[in-house]
């Protein structure tokens, strides 16, 4: 309404000004009254019409903030900011397009088995065992064999023609083997066709969770109580479980491999994974997976959503925190202190999620 009338009396005034003008000699048009309000008002209705086209415009092309997000969990949340790497944006421009494909680390209980069951409700194609092996569709020349040992492709150069061998069978595999091989040479991850991604999960958690590495796998079945107490503090001192993500993602895989490690060796080892970490396309804290699908769905054009009601329920749920399973403070300072690369890896790979959340785990990384 009140454009429509701006503009009808904007016409009035025109009209009145061009008569008024074609009356009028030079010498007189600036100094008479009728012609000046004719003017002015003929400038008011120019910008008033600008402005009013350059709202509309604003208004049918705004996007909300990536970082306002609504949830109903009991933490705060708020997706990552906009990815602007050119080397990711075109990954992801080229797996949307039909040509990429997605390889995901899986780490042992970092929610690789959930991401592989997540990608598999949409229309991406995986191999049929936990999205890693496939023996009627896996490519033979894609996978490298060595004695007691599967291993991505041998090199680099490599690279391009795997993606090749694999992206018309699968778009998405992911990758776990008992000998880690040497992730930072090997694979080329600014690859224009692969879109790289990994789970990141708090190492007491995933400390805590069932399925425990080595003999402590049949061991140890429950949480940190009197009657496991031995077992539980032979597990905190074992090789199998220190460091145990910051093992797969540093370039030092033999020697030395953070068992007992001095200060500058560990400080060395924790940037070596976390400069591979800044090369994968996609982050996710294992923390706030579920919010974080439909984010993923979103950057990669994929029905990703596993929020359910469910799932809110659960989520509104009081769990006790890491440090209330620990049950013994001893303990916990102890596998805090003993696990401290890998806590501030994942203390910083939480702020390269694409989604963020903060919940009551929150550990103080070198401490």
């Amino acid at each position: 309404g009140g454009v429509a009338s701006l503009v009808t009396l904007g016409c009035l005034e025109i009209v009145i000004g061009i008569y008024t003008i074609s009356s009028m000699t030079k010498a007189t048009f600036y100094t008479t009254p009728r012609a000046q309000v004719g003017a002015i008002m003929c400038l008011s209705l120019f910008f008033a019409m600008v402005c009013y086209y350059l709202r509309d415009n604003n208004a049918k092309n705004f996007t909300p903030s990536k970082r306002e997000i609504k949830t109903t969990r009991n933490f705060a949340l708020e997706i990552n900011d906009p990815i602007t790497d050119p080397i990711k944006l075109q990954q992801i421009e080229n797996f949307c397009n039909g040509n990429g494909m997605i390889v995901s680390i899986h780490i042992v209980h970092h929610a690789g088995t959930t991401l592989c069951n997540a990608m598999r409700q949409t229309n991406v194609s995986t191999p049929s065992f936990a999205c890693m092996s496939d023996k009627e569709k896996y490519p033979r020349d894609a996978y490298i064999k060595y004695p007691n040992r599967v291993y991505p492709w041998r090199n680099h150069s490599e690279t391009n023609l795997m993606i090749s061998l694999l992206q018309p069978v699968f778009q998405f595999v992911s990758w776990e083997f008992s000998y880690w091989p040497n992730l930072h040479g090997r694979i080329n991850w600014e690859h224009s066709n692969l879109v790289s991604m990994i789970v990141m999960r708090d190492p007491l958690e995933r400390f805590l969770s069932r399925g425990k590495c080595d003999i402590f796998h049949t061991s140890i079945q429950d949480d940190p109580n009197p009657s496991n107490q031995d077992e539980y503090w032979k597990y905190a001192n074992s090789n199998c479980s220190l460091n145990f993500a910051m093992r797969v993602l540093t370039e030092k895989k033999h020697g030395l491999n953070m068992y007992g490690a001095s200060e500058l060796e560990g400080e060395e080892q924790l940037a070596s994974a976390k400069r591979l970490l800044q090369r994968f396309t996609l982050i996710i804290d294992q923390a706030c997976f579920t919010d974080a699908m439909p984010a993923i769905g979103n950057e990669l054009n994929l029905q990703l959503d596993m929020r359910t009601k469910k799932l809110d329920n659960f989520h509104h749920q009081h769990k006790p925190s890491v440090r209330e399973r620990f049950a013994n403070d001893t303990l916990y300072k102890y596998v805090k202190h003993r696990f401290r690369y890998d806590i501030a890896l994942y203390e910083w790979a939480k702020t390269q999620s694409i989604v963020q959340c903060h919940n009551n785990n929150n550990h103080t990384a070198m401490a």
